[in-house]
């Protein structure tokens, strides 16, 4: 078995955690300790760590340090490569539990967005890409055909790298 540990954590709760791990470890249980799991490089850091193991034991939801938005991703990580998450203090429907909120926060996150953006609308504001007038897309091609580079054309038009790109590919 495999137990992480939170190198962001202070001392007392390092110890803590560590003296209760030790208390019900075996012979071939291991001790991974790395920073956060809210980066894509330490999740892949913790799957190096984890070789075949199929379960972490972490020791609870407070210890990993993570938002609720951080921990789905970890989790749904962690998922994905086939590896069960526990808890040894939290009960065992726990994460179940916790995602079920990250999706209820999700959505209310995403009913907000919307609203706003209807209000933002109902207000007279044009949300995207500004317009391009069709004189500065055929000059926009013309300069290209020119074989100009694409920033030289986004600076001579006036608009950005991203809009050049846009009309150069419709062009084609």
């Amino acid at each position: 078995m495999k137990f992480y540990i939170n190198t962001e954590l202070d001392l007392k709760q390092t110890y803590t955690i560590c003296t209760e791990f030790l208390s019900l470890s075996e012979d071939d249980s291991d001790f991974i300790q790395l920073g956060v799991l809210n980066t894509v490089d330490h999740l892949e850091q913790l799957l190096r760590y984890l070789a075949s193991e199929t379960v972490l034991m972490c020791y609870d939801y407070a210890s990993l340090q993570l938002t609720l938005s951080e921990f789905k991703v970890c989790y749904e990580f962690l998922k994905d490569h086939h590896i069960t998450l526990q808890f040894l203090k939290d009960c065992p429907t726990f994460i179940s539990h916790t995602i079920k909120l990250c999706e209820i926060d999700t959505a209310i996150l995403s009913q907000r967005v919307k609203k706003g953006l209807v209000a933002t609308r109902e207000k007279g504001t044009v949300i995207g890409r500004p317009a391009v007038s069709p004189q500065t897309q055929m000059e926009i091609r013309k300069l290209h055909q020119n074989r100009l580079t694409l920033r030289e054309i986004a600076t001579r038009c006036g608009v950005s790298l991203g809009t050049v790109c846009k009309y150069i590919k419709k062009g084609d």
